[in-house]
């Protein structure tokens, strides 16, 4: 899945940062440059923390795959794309190599591979970058003279500071780096490389090598990624154990979260929220695997308590057009749901906390619609976060912008980007004296008005009631 990113500063930074393992496409805007679109890791570090990354001359194309971006240079852009050479993107396989013959006692003891920030120097260390792109399930074949071990990367990578115990071999490593968690399984006999060159030979990475032509390590790369076809052979060479190896491969990738990038989830608007929210409450779809609330709940218009993540599962469902479980997402304070649900209208609160005050009464309101409950509930309706939220996302998907309905006006291109904060929510269909007890608004019930014919209809409104009319 292809994700392009066009004056979506915030939304490319917090993609790259929750998408690590996935590839970025650098694009000029005139698509003239014979250097674009240029392909990096995500997080490569020439474009980790970049501030103006898809405004100005460029933007940006993000994907889980190599060849998702190659497949859309070729047909968007008649043209293959170009590598960056600080990262040296390839094609993803699932398969490493660790050169660690002077720590290779203590990582292959205590489980888990680990590389330091920058080399002597501070010179950049390419090993650094792969290890961020080690993924649960993934296959490491350990090198120490011979390849004694094979293991299998349990989580992903974590900081963490140079681990004690390695004496002579990391005096002048930097202190800080990145830890990757290993499940090894040691060969009964280990494989010598040298044994089988004539094999390997052919298999071995263009670019930094885990082995030299000769079949000797080359010490200077730690983690290499290696082809399918190379971690096959390992995997073959080592006999009765590979079967060990792929069994505790699929135990950790089956149990590997499945959680969804931001920027997917934020595809999730407030009208799938409000009909999430509308379905849970006429008990037309079930809260599922979701459960009922924990820790916090969502606060509809009429003041019922529901399950967050439940709303948000089912709205997401709606969004993405496929079953959103737990898994797919995490919730909480601050969390991508728990935005999502209140930029949508609907408070959420701690466990048993008081309801939220109800939507306000401008004073003009207050005074004209004092006595009538019908009239103070129409008024509030149209306060409603939720519902006036969910109505302005469907006429933006019905009309691609919005404007009002009564004068036509189109307050961005009166007042710039800003100006939809002119368009407000109106009860139009169904009168304030046709509202039956338990009455429930529906989208079509509502008309999308600019401030001023707002309140002009509200004019009318008072008139006709104190006329009788």
């Amino acid at each position: 899945m292809l994700e392009l990113f066009k004056d979506r500063e915030a939304e490319y930074l917090e993609w790259i940062e929750s998408n690590p393992v996935s590839y970025v496409a650098e694009i000029d805007q005139a698509h003239s440059s014979p250097h674009y679109p240029l392909v990096h890791h995500a997080s490569c570090e020439s474009i980790v923390g970049e501030k103006i990354a898809t405004t100005g001359d460029n933007y940006k194309v993000c994907a889980a795959r190599l060849e998702d971006l190659e497949q859309w240079s070729l047909q968007k852009l008649g043209r293959p794309v170009r590598f960056c050479v600080l990262c040296s993107p390839i094609r993803w396989t699932g398969f490493w190599w660790v050169n660690h013959k002077q720590t290779a006692k203590v990582e292959l003891k205590e489980g888990y591979i680990w590389s330091p920030e920058t080399k002597k120097g501070g010179v950049r260390n390419q090993a650094y970058t792969n290890l961020k792109l080690v993924r649960p399930g993934d296959i490491i074949v350990s090198y120490a003279g011979g390849i004694k071990a094979i293991g299998v990367a349990t989580d992903h990578y974590s900081n963490a500071k140079k681990p004690e115990g390695y004496g002579p071999a990391g005096e002048s490593w930097n202190e800080l780096g990145l830890r990757v968690p290993v499940e090894w399984t040691f060969l009964d006999a280990p494989i010598k490389p040298k044994d089988h060159i004539a094999e390997i030979a052919p298999l071995l990475p263009d670019r930094y090598s885990p082995l030299q032509l000769s079949g000797d390590g080359n010490q200077g790369f730690y983690l290499s990624c290696i082809s399918s076809e190379l971690g096959s052979l390992i995997l073959r060479l080592a006999g009765a154990q590979a079967s060990v190896v792929r069994s505790i491969a699929e135990r950790v990738s089956s149990k590997a979260p499945s959680r969804l990038p931001i920027a997917v989830l934020r595809r999730v608007t407030a009208l799938h929220v409000w009909e999430a929210v509308r379905d849970l409450l006429a008990g037309t779809v079930a809260i599922g695997d979701f459960g009922p609330p924990i820790k916090y709940e969502l606060v509809a218009e009429d003041g019922q308590r529901l399950p967050p993540k439940a709303v948000f599962g089912l709205a997401a469902t709606r969004a993405l057009g496929f079953p959103i479980k737990p898994k797919h997402f995490t919730a909480g304070i601050g969390s991508p749901c728990f935005q999502i649900l209140i930029e949508a209208g609907f408070p959420i609160v701690s466990l048993g906390e008081s309801t939220s005050p109800e939507p306000y009464l401008l004073p003009e309101e207050q005074l004209w619609a004092e006595g009538n409950k019908k009239l103070v509930a129409h008024l509030r309706g149209e306060r409603a976060p939720g519902l006036s939220k969910a109505k302005k996302a469907k006429f933006r998907e019905v009309h691609g912008e919005l404007f009002c309905e009564r004068c036509k006006m189109k307050p961005v291109s009166v007042y710039g980007d800003e100006g939809d904060a002119c368009i407000e929510v109106h009860h139009h269909k169904t009168q304030v004296a046709d509202m039956a007890p338990g009455h429930k608004t529906t989208l079509e019930d509502l008309q999308c008005l600019c401030a001023n014919c707002h309140r002009v209809v509200h004019f009318l409104m008072r008139r006709r009631l104190l006329s009788g009319g």
